[in-house]
């Protein structure tokens, strides 16, 4: 793989009407280290026939451009990533339970719930926005969150791609509050495709995940599962994140070698683990080595941290939180260190996140008391929208070049119907957890940990 390439969606909006409604579940490698002697290994014919076609890249906002008077502020960029990074590690507290490998996009869902709340009132409003951790009045968010998908969406920058595509799947046969639909694409770039969810669900249910996969480069291809759609659909809000970029110093691939790595419950297995010598942002902090790997450009990185013991990882979930990821960006300093990280992939790192979402606090919105009528607000009560399901699907490939990564979220909505000198030895031989941080507002974009890398 010659690149990295981040995808992040969200399917977000579903609306139905019934009385009685059921919840519907090229290579450009870094300079060698003095002692890269070693023969290069063969390339590996995966990586060939997993590379999207260049059909499946993503052109910043083609449907709709945001429209939006300046760049952000720093007092923007900070509010929005103190908010959607608290809600990352509420989330991963009620995810982290889950076995294996982990990957999600918080920015994401963040965006999907963000676009959902402009469309509340009430207490359906409130807990949205207390869950979201959202502390500016909706009007001055929506223009800071219109602000920061278009500086994401920057066309002048070259040595990456970052690209938010958002769009709006409505029944045609449903009227939505014009107020509504302007805000979504003037300030979220999401323009309202009419379809028939009433006559052909399922058609429009492949439809969407045609469309989710397109954006994705292929990665995410089923996003809305069997009878996720059905004739009481009313809308799916989509939000399509989309990263493509590589290592600022990518590592050799000669010096890729077989190594153990130590698994969950004392077993080990062997890895195919990457290797070089570099100058990276690195931090010591309770016993966790935290390292910074850059991308070209400078505006993205990945934040690695490594737990001193090999059965560490639980005790550091157990205390992870915004606080500590500051701490560890905060107390990073640039110096020469050994680092040894495998290659891994996270496929299919599904998530429903309705009964999560609930337990968070987001009730209302789920149940027939809910308001959406600044979304859409029909005569006749059985109309009235409510959420349905969330569903989030992620993918994250680690190489030598690089990262590509994948998320998708369906939100569904139906109606009432300290440093020595020498260099620091960074070895993640054993389970860590990852983030995938925006450096220029601090916003993490994905989130996870790998116990068991394949």
């Amino acid at each position: 793989m010659d690149c990295l390439r981040c995808f992040s969606v969200v399917l977000g909006i579903v609306a139905a009407c019934s009385p009685s409604p059921k919840s519907s579940v090229g290579s450009h490698p870094g300079p060698a280290h003095e002692n890269d002697s070693e023969p290069a290994v063969a390339p590996r014919a995966e990586d060939a026939a997993a590379q999207p076609t260049p059909s499946a890249a993503v052109t910043p906002f083609a449907e709709a451009t945001a429209v939006v008077a300046s760049a952000p502020t720093r007092a923007e960029l900070k509010t929005f990533a103190h908010a959607s990074n608290a809600f990352a590690f509420d989330l991963y507290e009620k995810v982290r339970s889950t076995s294996g490998n982990l990957a999600f996009s918080p920015a994401s869902i963040t965006l999907a719930l963000g676009m959902t709340w402009a469309g509340a009132r009430g207490d359906t409003a409130s807990e949205i926005q207390h869950v979201l951790h959202i502390a500016a009045a909706s009007a001055s968010y929506h223009e800071a969150a219109g602000r920061i998908l278009a500086a994401w969406n920057d066309p002048e920058k070259k040595s990456y791609q970052l690209a938010v595509v958002n769009r709006l799947f409505g029944d045609a046969h449903f009227a939505f509050e014009p107020p509504f639909l302007k805000q979504m694409s003037e300030q979220y770039g999401a323009p309202l495709e009419k379809v028939d969810f009433r006559g052909a669900p399922s058609a429009q249910r492949a439809r969407i995940n045609a469309w989710v996969k397109g954006q994705t480069g292929g990665r995410i291809d089923e996003l809305l599962p069997d009878e996720s759609i059905d004739d009481l659909t009313r809308m799916v809000l989509v939000d399509a994140v989309y990263f493509r970029g590589q290592w600022k110093s990518a590592f050799p691939e000669y010096r890729t070698r077989p190594a153990r790595f130590h698994l969950a419950g004392g077993k080990t297995k062997q890895v195919s683990m990457m290797a070089r010598t570099l100058t990276a942002g690195t931090a010591i902090v309770g016993g966790v080595k935290v390292l910074e790997l850059p991308y070209r450009g400078d505006d993205l990185a990945m934040v690695i941290a490594l737990p001193a013991r090999a059965n560490g990882l639980p005790a550091l979930e157990q205390r992870l939180s915004p606080q500590l990821f500051t701490r560890w960006v905060r107390g990073l300093q640039p110096r020469k260190v050994d680092v040894s990280l495998p290659r891994f992939t996270i496929r299919h790192a599904r998530l429903d996140l309705t009964a999560i979402l609930k337990a968070m606090g987001i009730k209302t919105a789920f149940s027939d008391a809910a308001d959406f009528t600044a979304m859409a607000d029909p005569p006749a009560a059985s109309d009235r929208l409510q959420l349905s399901s969330v569903f989030h699907e992620a993918f994250v490939k680690v190489d030598e070049q690089g990262t590509e990564a994948a998320a998708a979220t369906a939100v569904q909505m139906r109606a009432l119907g300290a440093m020595p000198e020498h260099n620091l030895v960074f070895k993640a031989d054993h389970p860590f957890l990852f983030a995938i941080r925006d450096r220029r507002s601090g916003t993490i974009l994905f989130l996870g940990r790998v116990t068991d890398p394949a």
